[in-house]
């Protein structure tokens, strides 16, 4: 476990007023309160980070997420296509639908699904997300 250091505020006595957490460059903190750390903590210079996008664990195992600071996906449902088949006969499904309509006549498909623009956002709630960056 790694040895974290912590600022420690004392007064003219020399009695300890405040022990606040020492983060060092790199360190990321979330918080609801719009102000820059720099504010409260009074050190540090601080960016928002990753505007936009929620974060993930690293894996290196997985190339998508393999690497710490690596950008990937979409808020949109991509452009896609379903194949339909139903023992030759024509299908129709979802007429009219705002993501595609799709047409099967045996094996054969004439439309596809999502537009590019759908909406496809996983559950979120937004926060203040802080980088330590000197």
């Amino acid at each position: 476990m790694a040895n974290f250091k912590a600022i420690k505020l004392k007064d003219t006595a020399g009695t300890i007023m405040l022990v606040a957490p020492f983060f060092p460059v790199g360190h990321i903190i979330e918080t609801t309160n719009s102000a820059n750390p720099k504010t409260y903590w009074g050190y540090g210079t601080w960016e928002l980070y990753g505007k936009g996008r929620v974060t993930v664990a690293i894996d290196t195992a997985d190339t998508d997420f393999s690497s710490v600071g690596k950008t990937g996906g979409s808020k949109f449902l991509q452009k896609h296509n379903h194949h339909l088949s139903y023992l030759g006969r024509t299908m129709l499904m979802n007429q009219g639908s705002s993501y595609g309509t799709y047409i099967g006549d045996g094996d054969k498909y004439t439309d596809d699904a999502g537009t590019g623009d759908s909406g496809n956002l996983q559950p979120y709630i937004v926060v203040y997300r802080w980088r330590r960056t000197k």
